[in-house]
């Protein structure tokens, strides 16, 4: 009896085996046993995926390195390869030059480990970066392929809370004399992992100084002859249960900053180590450095230990109350008054008999520089003046004296202000001792008395700086520093690096910051911008909205759910939110559904968790044409793709391999559909890729389906196609007009053809694979025997199929059938 079976779609994607025997499943005729390169189309069908098209190499073949979007306009935008403390630019058409002829670079302070953690947030032409151990940056694009890079000037502010301890007080006076900074020890504590079956050799400052008689970790002898070989020079080394702890000098500990030592853990002598694990000394400072006193000099003076040289760099706000103000006297020719203190607002009076001008000038750099804000004129008879001022200023404070201009006679003044709070805002400038460091007045503080009320800065060595940076309502947002892990920072609404708010009020276009609370106090890991803000940390997901304008009083905080997020950036795919999870194997979606008014999602990897297992996702991206597909990144540098159409109940996995390891992923925006761009390693190095289109085509002979391929398209026909260095020494195939040519071999950056060609695209080769699932229902458990297998194909050429992969007949197109039939 010959019974037919239909497949109808492909929807369902490749599936788990634990799903297999999943017969009566209503879904179960949609379902794959594999799909290998292959993409998965919405409508049902399933096709192999296009090559990829190489663009350029990255500077260095054995170093990590990311890519990252940067697009301006439809026509204009850029792929950012970042790499080890530098940036360089591409786009569809190649690597943008210098005027050198060189790929355009521009240095950053971003290690080649610390690429992977750096987020970036785009407002018009800028571009902002933020990485956790490094101050916010930001790219601007200045001109057609021209690009500035530089700190981002926040000012005044963010601030960690207020000093609560009343006997911890700080206090701000001018430098009058050289001082000299004191020694600090660098220094490095840490925990060492013990695996019984290695030995471990250790090195300090690149020389060897131990390797073990046996397998283990035996920490009390390597600190042992750590000491032995370093302690001449001031370096020490202790044992407290399992952590070593290192310590330098006081007096140079500025120069072991940054020495490594390394534990290399082996199972034999000879060879690559297993593991090798690096630890890094800091925190140390040289003794004896010299400043000289200088006019905008400041010490900021602690009542306790505190400060370390990691304060270098950050800002302390001092609180002060200044108590009214008057100043009376008498200006005779070309004198000045003393100076009062003030928020903004003052009044003065004058009295007796005098001819001439008076200019009241503000100072709003505690003096050191003046400037006229108004003249008073009197001529003989005129009444004298009573006039009163505002500087306009919601938070500085200022300075005010009166200045007598070659007058007649005598002018009597009465100048005053009323009471204030002054929040007085300084940045360090250099290490002293720990308890004295260098400043610059940023604001200006309104006493040289000591305060209880002071708090230092959010982001600074010492605090460490924001991991996340994004953009809404108008204003610049940033999150999750070292120490405050839970908080969101927001600039003053439309200007984006001013997080400073108003004396004796709060503006509503006043900087502002908000704290996480909940059960589960995890650190932030990334922030997406939508409708509202969606908050991803290690352990819940919250929503951040508002009513009416933005501001604090309008602001509703809500905790969402509690799986929890990993350091991967999320993405949006249509109007839902794309999210790995905390320990890197799973995507979840994350959406608001109207029935329970709350925010919701599933694991989209549970039907293919096979694809996962023991397996970390490192990226995500999303194409919403051709698509709708996300894209995954997995830790062994192959790529997972999902057909991602909630509203169809289409959630179809597929994995893709390639002839090396993808690092890093971005998508570009492009004419007719959006690009997914490869960064690649492969045998001869690392290569900046762009997956090809897969549309209609009217003719075979442009179509490309090889990886890291190079186009040649030619006036005349030709044998020798040069242009690929990159492959060097490979097998490579070639289509050549239409025509399969295989193992070919490049052979100084060329391959020779059997033929000469006009249109010739050259790269490696991949296999597309795309196997059925056992037949269910009637069938199941049934003996089987296959007469016949019916295909529908479009735009297809040619293929292999059969019932086991090791005997496979070629589908051969006939010449009495029109293509495509």
């Amino acid at each position: 009896m010959v019974l037919r079976h239909l497949q109808p779609s492909f929807t369902g994607g490749e599936i788990s085996p634990a799903l297999q025997a999943r017969t009566e499943a209503s879904a179960y005729h949609t379902w794959l046993k594999s799909a290998k390169n292959m993409w998965i189309h919405p409508q049902g069908g399933i096709s192999n995926r296009p090559g990829t098209h190489y663009l350029g190499s990255a500077k260095y073949a054995n170093q990590s390195a990311r890519l990252i979007a940067f697009p301006i306009t439809q026509e204009e935008a850029y792929v950012i390869e970042a790499g080890a403390q530098y940036f360089r630019f591409y786009t569809a058409q190649g690597a943008v030059q210098n005027s050198q002829g060189s790929v355009l670079e521009i240095a950053t302070p971003y290690s080649a480990q610390e690429v992977s953690q750096v987020q970036t947030a785009q407002y018009n032409h800028t571009l902002y970066v933020a990485h956790p151990h490094h101050p916010l940056h930001r790219l601007i694009r200045t001109g057609l392929g021209q690009f500035t890079w530089e700190e981002v000037p926040l000012s005044y502010g963010p601030f960690q809370p207020v000093n609560t301890d009343p006997a911890r007080q700080m206090r701000v006076y001018p430098q009058t004399s050289t001082v000299q900074s004191q020694g600090v020890a660098s220094s490095l504590t840490f925990e060492p992992l013990n695996y019984p079956n290695l030995m471990v050799y250790a090195y300090f400052n690149d020389t060897w100084f131990y390797a073990s008689d046996g397998f283990g970790l035996n920490l009390g002898e390597i600190a042992q002859y750590f000491n032995n070989a370093f302690g001449s020079r001031g370096l020490r080394a202790q044992v407290q249960g399992a952590i070593l702890t290192l310590t330098s000098a006081a007096e140079d500990g500025g120069e072991w900053n940054g020495v490594n030592l390394v534990l290399e853990y082996r199972s034999h002598f000879n060879g690559p180590a297993d593991l090798t694990v690096t630890q890094t000394l800091s925190g140390g400072e040289n003794a004896g450095t010299q400043t000289v006193a200088q006019a905008g000099r400041y010490i900021l003076e602690s009542s306790s230990s505190y400060f370390t040289p990691q304060h270098v760099g950050g800002r302390f706000c001092v609180v002060h109350t200044v108590p009214a103000q008057e100043q009376t006297g008498t200006l005779g020719y070309e004198s000045v008054s003393a100076a009062i203190q003030t928020a903004g607002d003052w009044t003065l009076r004058t009295d007796g008999e005098w001819t001439g001008t008076l200019h009241v000038e503000a100072s709003a750099d505690l003096g050191q520089t003046w400037k006229t804000v108004k003249i008073l004129s009197r001529s003989s008879g005129d009444d004298n003046f009573y006039t009163l001022g505002n500087l306009s200023d919601g938070e500085n404070l200022f300075y005010v004296r009166l200045r007598s201009c070659q007058i007649s006679g005598e002018a009597a003044y009465e100048l005053g202000a009323e009471s204030f709070i002054q929040r007085g805002v300084v940045r360090v400038l250099g290490y002293v001792s720990a308890t004295q460091v260098l400043a610059a007045a940023e604001r200006a503080f309104g006493s040289e008395e000591w305060t209880s009320q002071w708090a230092q800065g959010s982001f600074s060595p010492a605090a460490g700086y924001p991991a996340c940076v994004f953009f809404f309502q108008d204003r610049l947002g940033l999150a999750a520093t070292q120490e405050e892990k839970q908080t969101l920072w927001f600039s003053k609404t439309g200007n984006f690096t001013d997080f400073g708010r108003a004396r004796d009020t709060r503006l509503a276009t006043d900087a502002l910051s908000v704290r996480l609370g909940g059960t589960r106090l995890s650190a932030i890991q990334s922030v997406l911008v939508g409708s509202r803000l969606l908050i991803f940390t290690s352990g819940s997901e919250w929503t951040l909205s508002c009513n009416g304008t933005f501001s604090l009083d309008s602001l509703v905080l809500e905790q969402q759910s509690e799986c929890g997020s990993g350091g991967v950036a999320p993405v949006w795919a249509g109007s839902r939110a794309l999210f790995v999870s905390a320990h890197g194997s799973c995507v979840r979606d994350f959406h608001y559904e109207y029935l329970s008014a709350s925010y919701t999602g599933d694991d989209l990897t549970l039907r293919a968790a096979h694809l996962f297992a023991n397996q970390r996702i490192v990226q995500l991206a999303y194409t919403q044409q051709p698509g709708p597909w996300v894209w995954c990144v997995m830790q062994d540098g192959s790529l997972r793709s999902l057909t991602y159409l909630p509203q169809q109940s289409v959630y179809a996995w597929t994995h893709h391999q390639t002839q090396g390891q993808v690092i890093s992923m971005c998508v570009l925006p492009g004419a007719s559909a959006e690009e997914l761009w490869l960064l690649v390693k492969r045998a001869g190095g690392v290569y900046i890729e762009k997956l090809g289109a897969r549309t209609p085509l009217s003719s075979t002979q442009i179509a490309s389906f090889l990886d890291s391929s190079v186009s040649f398209y030619g006036q005349s026909a030709q044998t020798q196609i040069s242009g690929l260095a990159h492959l060097e020494g490979q097998t490579v195939h070639a289509l050549a007009d239409g025509h399969v040519v295989t193992g070919l071999t490049v052979q100084n950056g060329a391959v020779t053809l059997p033929y000469a060609a006009k249109n010739v695209q050259v790269g490696l080769a991949y296999q597309s694979a795309l196997c059925t699932l056992p037949l269910g229902g009637a069938w199941a458990g049934r003996k089987q025997r296959f007469i016949a297998v019916q295909l529908h194909v479009l735009e297809s050429r040619g293929g292999k199929i059969g019932v086991e992969e090791t005997r496979l007949t070629e589908l051969v197109q006939r010449t009495h059938e029109a293509y495509n039939t």
